[in-house]
């Protein structure tokens, strides 16, 4: 067991934070059942997927994969079965990004980093939000093309919009949807929107622009928090702030945006530092029913390998602590993308770096103040290499993720996996 030595402190109005005392009791891998249900072969099926999976019901995933692929895996019998869904052409989108989204109409939803229309520097389009649906009678093919209806085209050039939409949406209780763009704006360094559905289509609003101010963040990241009301959301910034020292700079923020009337305002929850509770955040939040935040950073911390934090609130703000501290080396990657939590509080998440050197799965289990970390698996790289996201937790407490690189696929560095681990 380990317990690191800390100190409270206030950073203005809006945290306090506690970096010590934090125990945690390390474990040894536990054993799992690990399959891999995809090999990403480069083809059709796409290759090196950079988001997670959504789990659909107790037996469907769904995710991106690539420059053009929408997939589908599907549980038959004993096994399962993989099948693209669609197919990006870059006039319709290109690279999708994150997780999709399943809306309050049963359609899925989600956003390509780029394609749409031909007006940002690369000349591919600054990415679009589109929704899909199944066909509208049974289709007796094996590969069945859903139907995909843009909702919104990214074009700097009409105004100033944002560009390269990352990360997945999320809905309010009154059907509109809420994502982050890691460029554009008014400042160029990003934007927080809204697109709100009418008889005519959707209408896009910029709640917020980065870059006016380098503490305020840049790049902020998609998986947004939404809160009932839709007053206040709360996400991440992968770099900005005012913690210096990390690989890419500044080391990014928590943030809160407040909606005043017709305006809305910043507040930063929390500054990273990577000497002390880790650097550039690599994936968005998720909150528990008491409405605490845990997420992760993908560098810095005490032992150099990234961290797992919580947010908790207190008072007028929130309190941050360090969960817990990875090992590595700086400029690697750690700890990446989403959290997963299961009924008892439990934590699931994934790292790229790791003993194999290739990653791996990791739960943190809450008990008396302190966390046990144990390791799920390691991936060896025939299995997977490298994880961009975390698993997906499903309500009988198997995990079902993605790694961009590993399986058996002839890219180079291998094309990726879909992987199953149950208890």
């Amino acid at each position: 067991m380990t317990c690191e030595r800390s100190a409270s402190f206030r950073l203005g109005f809006a945290t306090a934070v506690l970096l010590a005392f934090t125990c945690v009791t390390a474990v040894q891998t536990l054993a799992q059942t690990y399959t891999v249900l995809h090999n990403f072969t480069g083809g059709a099926d796409g290759s090196n997927p950079q988001g997670g999976v959504t789990l659909q019901g107790t037996s469907n995933l769904f995710g991106g994969a690539g420059r053009t692929a929408l997939y589908r895996v599907r549980q038959v019998g004993a096994g399962w079965t993989f099948t693209p869904i669609f197919e990006f052409n870059d006039t319709d989108g290109l690279f999708p990004s994150g997780r999709v989204t399943f809306g309050p109409d049963g359609a899925l939803y989600g956003a390509t980093g780029s394609g749409g229309l031909p007006e940002c520097t690369d000349g591919a389009g600054c990415g679009v939000i589109y929704s899909m649906r199944p066909p509208s009678s049974f289709c007796r093919s094996i590969s069945c093309p859903w139907t995909e209806t843009i909702l919104y085209q990214f074009d700097p050039l009409h105004r100033v919009d944002g560009v390269y939409p990352n990360g997945s949406l999320v809905f309010d209780s009154a059907g509109n949807l809420y994502g982050a763009t890691g460029l554009g704006g008014m400042f160029g360094e990003g934007t927080v929107f809204e697109l709100s559905p009418s008889q005519d289509g959707w209408t896009e609003t910029i709640l917020y622009n980065f870059g006016e101010q380098q503490s305020n963040g840049f790049v902020p990241l998609g998986h947004l928090i939404v809160d009932a009301t839709a007053s206040t959301i709360i996400g991440t910034t992968q770099i900005g702030g005012t913690g210096t020292g990390c690989f890419d700079g500044n080391c990014g923020v928590v943030f809160e945006l407040t909606r005043n009337g017709s305006s809305w305002t910043d507040t930063i929850l929390h500054n990273f530092n990577p000497a002390t509770d880790g650097g550039e955040p690599s994936g968005g939040l998720i909150s528990d029913a008491a409405g605490n935040l845990f997420g992760v950073t993908g560098e810095g911390g005490p032992n150099n390998g990234g961290t797992v934090y919580e947010l908790s609130p207190s008072g007028e703000g929130y309190t941050f602590q360090v969960l817990y501290a990875f090992t590595g080396m700086a400029g690697f990657v750690g700890p990446v993308g989403i959290l997963a939590m299961d009924s008892a509080g439990n934590l699931y998440g994934a790292s790229g770096q790791g003993p194999s050197g290739h990653g791996f799965v990791f739960k943190l289990t809450p008990s008396g103040g302190r966390w046990t970390f144990t390791d799920l698996h390691d991936f060896t790289g025939a299995d997977g290499n490298l994880p961009f996201d975390g698993p997906t937790l499903d309500a009988s407490g198997n995990l079902y993720g993605t790694t961009y690189y590993g399986g058996t696929g002839s890219c180079s560095g291998g094309c990726g996996v879909i992987y199953q681990m149950t208890p």
